[in-house]
């Protein structure tokens, strides 16, 4: 698995090109601080889902955290939860046990109150965490933690410097037993410090996990090349999971691509016709000697049916996130990121103005292209109000939420499994047994699955 957490310096904007930097990297789990996004909820981006907790819509926009998953693990999302604009968690289902990740943007030095608060919260958290799970706590937390050794703690590759906020972090995971990615691995200062800037470097974005998971890290390390206008560096660790051996799944069939037009039976001439078709079908077909041959004729006939009336149509997959990203937007994002090389590669006036002017040139590309797609977006909202105002009711909906719940996360715990599978079975089990009996009357003494007779009484 490819760990990465990066403080970007507010996220507006800067979405589909942090993921886009992400996806180069090969993330599958990444936290972002510092995102400066308010409220709190979930986005399906396509090829990431983005959980995020902010500050109250009445508040200044500053603090934030993200965690953007790959894809590919979004069926692995067990819970989360927004527990302030500071600290996010995210629990996930993982082949061999549960992994908890805590999103972490702690506040700068010399703010005891707020980082003694954000301690204990932290603290709270963990303790309340499952003792099997594995642990990650990541992000920006402002500590220097130094380079004095403890055992399984604190490694010798850090930086020299300590400061209280490192004094504080080195103490709460001396308690808790987790280790600091970071300071274990020898790198050179360009692959080790965070962040850098008015002639300053430091390293305090972290990737810090529980003794059970510290085995399994194989790498941390910082990667300048990656740029979205923020003086912290990509941080990505490479942590080796335990898995079980998968069976080879089967090539999924072009054919299932296609779905039956269901909504055209809201026209009551098609419904009437369909249920007319499908009556004569079924009074006329055969009686199979099982069960099983049974069902199978019943549905055979029903997509025969359905097939004949309402036809076939092909599942075209819906764009999300950002629809207006194009040639010239990422024209403008390439001559950044080139600028910005030659930055790293040769810090002078020249190389400095450079970047300075094709960054701007970029913000202002994205923002006009933001700006026009939300006028369009306004003025499709003006006409559906003179409409059905479908599109408006949900704008206003989500407009008034404050918790923007935009990605569709099966979250489902096994202990709500068995209490809903207790009340379906306790409470209108015998009613559907009798009606289960009652149509099986005709076909009853015939053999079911697996050699067992079926019988009615």
């Amino acid at each position: 698995m490819n760990f990465a957490t990066w403080n970007v310096r507010g996220v507006n904007k800067k979405e589909v090109e942090l993921m886009q930097e992400l996806k180069q990297h090969k993330i599958h789990l990444a936290v972002i601080t510092e995102t400066k996004k308010k409220l709190k909820g979930t986005k399906d981006w396509g090829e990431f889902i983005e959980i995020w907790s902010g500050v109250d819509q009445n508040r200044r926009a500053s603090a934030g955290v993200m965690v953007l998953v790959d894809q590919r693990w979004k069926n692995r999302i067990e819970s989360y939860s927004f527990l302030s604009e500071r600290i996010i968690r995210v629990r996930f289902k993982m082949d061999r046990g549960y992994l908890t990740l805590f999103g972490t943007y702690a506040p700068e030095e010399g703010k005891k109150e707020a980082t003694i608060e954000f301690y204990e919260e932290l603290q709270k958290q963990l303790t309340a965490c499952n003792k099997a799970d594995y642990v990650i706590v990541a992000g920006d937390l402002n500590a220097r933690v130094g380079n004095q050794p403890i055992p399984q703690v604190v490694g010798t590759f850090g930086e020299y410097h300590l400061n209280e906020n490192g004094r504080q972090l080195r103490d709460f995971c001396t308690y808790n037993e987790l280790k600091i990615t970071n300071t274990f691995f020898r790198k050179k200062d360009i692959h080790k410090y965070t962040w850098t800037g008015r002639g300053y470097r430091s390293l305090i974005d972290y990737v810090i996990v529980n003794k059970k998971l510290s085995g399994q890290v194989q790498d941390t390390r910082v990667y300048r090349g990656s740029d979205v206008a923020s003086d912290h560096f990509l941080v990505v660790s490479k942590i080796n999971l335990w898995t079980r051996w998968r069976k080879a799944s089967k090539p999924q069939n072009k054919a299932d691509n296609n779905v039956f037009k269901v909504y055209l039976l809201q026209t009551e001439s098609i419904r009437t016709l369909y249920q007319t078709r499908l009556t004569q079908r079924l009074s006329t077909r055969p009686t199979a000697a099982t069960i099983e041959g049974e069902w199978k004729n019943i549905k055979d006939t029903i997509k025969e049916v359905a097939h004949e009336i309402l036809g076939t149509k092909k599942i075209v997959k819906r764009r999300k996130g950002l629809k207006i990203w194009n040639d010239e937007i990422s024209q403008a994002i390439a001559d950044k990121k080139k600028a910005y090389k030659e930055l790293l590669q040769s810090p002078t006036d020249h190389t400095k103005e450079n970047y300075r002017l094709k960054r701007n040139i970029a913000k202002t590309t994205v923002r006009k292209a933001h700006e026009d797609s939300w006028d369009r977006y306004i003025s499709g909202i003006e006409d559906d109000l003179h409409g059905r105002q479908e599109v408006a009711y949900k704008w206003m909906r989500h407009l008034n939420s404050t918790v923007k719940e935009m990605a569709e996360i099966k979250n489902v715990s096994k202990h709500e499994w068995i209490e809903h599978y207790k009340e379906l079975w306790y409470d209108q089990d015998l009613p559907v047994m009798e009606s289960i009996d009652q149509r099986m009357d005709p076909i009853g003494g015939r053999q079911g699955e697996g050699g067992r007779m079926v019988t009615t009484t």
